[in-house]
């Protein structure tokens, strides 16, 4: 955990000391970060989304978004894996990048969450729905998306020729 003031001028690459070994930072405490930030691939970073709203951050890495905001701009998050834990219901009309495979959790395990992504920018390379959330989007955003998880998936706006061959949750509710 690093809770102190970060340089705003260099950029920052989260890195370990040997390949191979995992780890996790949280910087949910921190201040000033910086523009850009890289992350390797065996590290996993833990930020807010207040500090993530607008962040490039880029890398063959996990990272970790707490308490997702309803206009958080994650368009500039170009990281292997994205996961956006839910401290509430959470409409949300903000962007993700295209590039991660997004995991959508809670920030309590077995407290039941929604997310409505239908006004958002979203359309990243796969998405895994926990047990504990609802998500809601539309046709389009569905339409030949990878769609997996024990959670619940609404896809509103169904079209004649929507292509849901990947959307495989354990519940799936389809709204014409």
């Amino acid at each position: 955990t690093y809770a102190g003031t970060f340089n705003t001028g260099p950029a920052l690459t989260f890195d370990t000391d040997s390949d191979g070994t995992a780890r996790t930072v949280d910087i949910t405490g921190a201040t000033n970060l910086p523009a850009s930030i890289a992350v390797d691939d065996d590290v996993t970073v833990t930020l807010t989304a207040a500090q993530a709203n607008t962040l490039t951050m880029t890398g063959a890495g996990s990272v970790i978004v707490e308490s997702l905001g309803t206009s958080t701009n994650l368009g500039s998050v170009s990281v292997a894996a994205l996961t956006l834990q839910l401290a509430g219901n959470v409409d949300f009309g903000g962007s993700v990048h295209g590039t991660p495979a997004i995991t959508i959790d809670t920030d309590s395990d077995g407290t039941a969450r929604t997310l409505d992504i239908v006004d958002a920018t979203f359309n990243p390379a796969s998405i895994a729905v926990d047990n504990d959330v609802t998500l809601t989007m539309s046709a389009t955003q569905a339409n030949g998306e990878t769609i997996t998880g024990a959670g619940t998936v609404i896809v509103k706006s169904l079209g004649a020729s929507t292509n849901l061959a990947n959307v495989n949750p354990t519940n799936l509710t389809l709204q014409r």
